[in-house]
């Protein structure tokens, strides 16, 4: 776990935090050292030793939880948002992939800092992988593009949201059509570059449908899809709460996986790119209102 602290709220409750361990410590100091001359002593001698302990404990108890965990009312599932690496979660992982499905690294087509180049340099190699999605895919629809406009590597394209299943050295991951390559091997949600949020909500509820066809309902892990190569220009913490509503949405209508994951890495928290604080409030907001967490209501929760 990582621990920052960035933000106000942080920053504050750590110093309640410490006033409250102050308070609890002098309760006992006053009335030992009254009972006891030897403990008031002892504390005289030691004042700075209890002081610092007193500090140190104030800024564990108070120190940043940077994971939230929500049940989603009428289900048996669970969502949960955490700072961490993805790679070390349990169960599957959804891996953002180009709507080609290319899967190179040595001709610079797939990051090796991607998620996807990632999981292939470390489960991986592209032979295996490319033969495993074009089983997974074989029966999905997809048009051919002309070389002129991709005159490298694959040229089925497949709509955003089509899900390829692969499992390499034991760990099972979903490859979800994405983001588009142009001419010059750059990714991007909208190649028009006018709507990237668009292109992520309608690719969500399809890549559920998908996974829910496709796979079981073990674990599954997603990092922030839509940011890093992708190239959207959505905040993080808005593509989070976009991927948990659809995620809500598409397990009302059926529980195909028993926990979702979301999570986000610890140079993106470490760098300001998320408020934690927000995000816990909005699983906080999902886990009262979870038939519709993107609607606003008025009045009490009981």
């Amino acid at each position: 776990m990582v621990y920052a602290f960035r933000s106000k709220n942080s920053i504050r409750q750590i110093f309640w935090k410490i006033l409250q361990c102050l308070g609890i410590m002098w309760i006992i100091v006053e009335p030992s050292s009254f009972f006891f001359s030897s403990l008031e002593e002892f504390y005289q001698a030691n004042w700075l030793l209890v002081l610092i302990l007193v500090v140190v404990a104030g800024i564990y108890s108070g120190r940043p939880k940077l994971s939230a965990i929500s049940k989603i009312r009428g289900t048996d599932a669970s969502i949960e948002i955490r700072v961490g690496d993805l790679f070390k979660q349990k169960g599957a992982l959804i891996v953002a992939a180009p709507t080609s499905f290319d899967t190179s690294l040595e001709d610079g087509i797939i990051s090796e800092k991607s998620i996807q180049g990632q999981y292939t340099k470390r489960y991986c190699d592209c032979e295996n992988l490319n033969q495993q999605i074009e089983k997974s895919i074989k029966d999905d629809e997809f048009v051919t593009m002309d070389e002129s406009e991709k005159p490298y590597g694959k040229s089925k394209i497949y709509p955003p949201g089509t899900v390829a299943i692969v499992s390499c050295n034991g760990k099972k991951a979903y490859f979800v059509a994405l983001a588009t390559l142009n001419k010059k091997k750059v990714a991007h949600l909208d190649p028009k570059r006018k709507n990237h949020k668009k292109i992520l909500l309608d690719a969500l509820p399809v890549m559920w449908e998908n996974i829910n066809e496709k796979g079981d309902k073990g674990p599954i892990s997603v990092a922030v899809l839509g940011s890093g190569y992708s190239r959207s220009n959505e905040k993080r913490e808005e593509l989070v709460m976009e991927i948990v509503k659809s995620f809500v949405a598409a397990v009302k209508s059926g529980c195909f996986c028993d926990k979702l994951s979301v999570v986000i890495s610890k140079s993106d928290y470490r760098d300001g790119m998320v408020d934690f604080d927000r995000l816990r409030e909005f699983l906080e907001y999902v886990y009262k209102f979870g038939d519709n967490p993107g609607t606003k209501r008025s009045g009490t929760a009981i």
